[in-house]
């Protein structure tokens, strides 16, 4: 019994917690958020992040919300844009996201997934998601 009672406890922490930074996403596109170009994807595609959603909640990892348009996305009616929370560990060069919005053409919500505690993954040299490493994490000193 109390093996249940745990296990659901988590359960409900983690649907909190990826409730919680989906609402963060839409209440930052509601706000205004301005949000800083600092490259193009692979495609040619305008890639921004926003400078006021950086933290450091670790010595060595950053946490920042970027702005794109994926070209498979296009597809969806309407589709807009997407905006995924991104953590990046600056030592080790990994990243995970832990949440994607994708947005219409006139902002409103169509889709969000959260999805805390994905599995990191290398992050490739001369992407994107590498100038993005550079942009946001601090200068380390060896």
């Amino acid at each position: 019994m109390f093996y249940k009672r745990k296990n659901m406890r988590k359960r409900f922490l983690v649907i909190l917690t990826g409730l919680l930074i989906c609402l963060t996403a839409i209440a930052s596109e509601s706000r205004g958020v301005q949000w800083q170009y600092f490259t193009e994807d692979g495609s040619g595609n305008p890639v921004y992040y926003d400078p006021g959603s950086v933290e450091s909640p670790a010595f060595d990892v950053v946490r920042v919300w970027i702005k794109y348009r994926t070209p498979y996305r296009n597809l969806l009616k309407d589709y807009g844009f997407s905006v995924t929370w991104i953590k990046i560990d600056c030592f080790r060069d990994k990243l995970t996201s832990e949440a994607i919005v994708d947005f219409d053409s006139m902002g409103g919500l169509m889709s969000s997934v959260s999805s805390p505690g994905q599995p990191w993954f290398s992050i490739p040299p001369g992407t994107f998601y590498a100038k993005l490493q550079g942009t946001v994490c601090p200068v380390w000193i060896p």
